[in-house]
């Protein structure tokens, strides 16, 4: 079980991660934002977005998602 899973509540994260007994190596991990920032954006401004997204390669993206293994 990998966070953040945006559609299921983070308590309800950790209490699955201790039914199927995964608790132990969660619990060193850090919380997503903290590994990418120090201080996340919460209400960023479309502006900014686009911005920034003029920076990013999707190409990227796209190769990653069709390399993705499910």
């Amino acid at each position: 079980m990998l966070r953040p899973l945006c559609t299921i509540d983070k308590q309800d994260i950790i209490d699955s991660s201790c039914k199927i007994g995964t608790e132990d190596f969660f619990r060193n991990i850090l919380e997503y934002c903290a590994v990418i920032s120090t201080k996340p954006t919460t209400r960023a401004k479309k502006e900014r977005i686009e911005h920034q997204e003029t920076k990013f390669d999707f190409a990227i993206l796209d190769e990653s998602i069709n390399n993705a293994h499910y």
